[in-house]
């Protein structure tokens, strides 16, 4: 799926891009592309030991595409026994959701997941599962004239609630950010049940988080969703770097000239009120010699 989003406001668009073949989403905006993949499910006993590791990235296989907006991948582990299915859509207009409970906004352009881990099978009624999700960030070569103008560092952040669970990551670069929003809420079995995003690990150009589930006897059902902003430092033209320093520099010189001007003048009056003084001072003591 591809799909070029440039009626911004005169802002660039972006364009996101889901393989068809490997389930891995690109969301690019000029020559910033940030990719979100699905890496890895880790089975944690209850002393926060991992028990099995199933790797997940690249092993997807499409089984529907609806109208180009949402494809559906799907891999099976443990024999087949266990099912995850992976939903991307990506959102054409505003919209109000509503998941696990929980009320929330999806705006135009962003990418909305849907993970479902069905009938898993744990070495332990303790057990519970850890998904893990990759975000980075890359700059890419395009046939149109790169906009240098917003060359950045990149910058990745990520937001804590009271209960340590991130709510947010953000990756910056090019005036350009990638948000991701993880809800504390989680379908398990089918009822709202709590859910804890931790930090991973985190690089120069990428981070890596780990969705805390709860233990799903049948079906475990999560809902992340990403979108990519233009940050409001963002120069649309390497040109505009003239608007920034061309007016204030028009209002202050002529204010600097009137200051010298002005300074010149006081000079000037000063100097000849102190020869004036000098003077009439020689005056006064040259008719007081000739009284004397």
């Amino acid at each position: 799926m591809e799909r070029n989003g440039n009626d911004n406001g005169g802002l660039p668009g972006s364009n996101t891009t889901i393989d068809s073949n490997t389930g891995n989403t690109n969301i690019t905006n000029q020559q910033t592309n940030y990719q979100i993949l699905i890496t890895k499910l880790i089975e944690i006993d209850f002393n926060g030991n991992q028990i099995n590791e199933y790797l997940l990235l690249n092993k997807w296989s499409i089984i529907s595409n609806i109208s180009k907006t949402v494809y559906t991948f799907i891999q099976s582990i443990q024999n087949d026994q266990c099912n995850i299915t992976y939903t991307i859509e990506e959102i054409n207009k505003d919209r109000d959701v509503t998941f696990a409970g929980i009320n929330f906004k999806l705006t135009s352009g962003s990418v909305k997941m849907t993970v479902s881990i069905e009938n898993y099978q744990y070495s332990s009624n303790l057990n519970t599962l850890q998904l893990q999700m990759k975000s980075s960030v890359n700059e890419i070569q395009t046939n149109h004239e790169m906009n240098n103008c917003n060359d950045g560092q990149i910058e990745i952040n990520s937001a804590p609630n009271q209960d340590n669970s991130l709510n947010y990551i953000t990756i910056k670069k090019d005036a350009k950010v990638l948000n991701g929003r993880f809800i504390d809420r989680i379908e398990s079995d089918g009822i709202s049940t709590f859910m804890q995003t931790v930090l991973i690990s985190k690089s120069n150009d990428s981070i890596i988080v780990g969705m805390n589930l709860p233990h799903c006897t049948k079906k475990c059902l999560l809902d992340p969703d990403f979108s990519v902003l233009i940050s409001p430092e963002f120069i649309d033209e390497c040109g505009d770097n003239r608007k920034s320093w061309f007016l204030p520099v028009v209002i202050v010189a002529p204010i600097v000239f009137l200051t010298l001007i002005i300074i010149f003048v006081v000079i000037i009056i000063k100097k000849r009120f102190v020869e004036m003084y000098l003077f009439k001072s020689k005056i006064k003591q040259l008719a007081n010699l000739k009284n004397n």
